[in-house]
């Protein structure tokens, strides 16, 4: 029997794939766990549609993240906050304060997708943007003393 897979199984597909199974596990485990569905024409049909969908979709999202890397990267970013004489910070700048600031100058960058460790002296720093399909873009920080 064909059917449609709703999940990932292990050992047999991931989601929306079609495959041919026992009917007996088909009825007796994957419909009543929502598993699958049994594999009609026009289900098939549907499943294609939205591939292709999602196909055009990863393709204008790639698009998307190509040029925001190419906007951020070799970018400035100042960041300015208090420090004791010798340059220390008293609050370290993290990756989520690095994105906060990136969001009030326009670019939406998530905090997970900042390779840093937390910085805690005045000064530049390289810092990199990593997005999906193995594009990365680097940024220099800099951070200022407030005064």
């Amino acid at each position: 029997m064909k059917v449609i897979l709703l999940k990932n199984i292990k050992g047999l597909g991931n989601t929306d794939a079609v495959k041919e199974v026992k009917e007996g596990y088909a009825r007796n485990y994957l419909f009543p766990h929502n598993l699958a569905i049994q594999a009609t024409p026009a289900e098939i049909r549907e499943i294609e549609g939205r591939k292709m969908k999602n196909a055009k979709v990863s393709v204008e999202s790639l698009h998307l993240q190509q040029s925001l890397v190419g906007q951020l990267d070799g970018m400035e970013v100042e960041i300015f906050e208090k420090a004791n004489s010798n340059g220390v910070l008293y609050a370290a700048v993290t990756a989520q304060k690095i994105s906060n600031t990136l969001g009030k100058m326009g670019y939406q960058v998530k905090s997970e997708q900042i390779l840093t460790k937390p910085l805690k002296q005045i000064g530049t720093f390289p810092v990199v943007v990593r997005f999906g399909d193995g594009l990365e873009a680097e940024i220099s920080v800099i951070i200022n003393p407030l005064t």
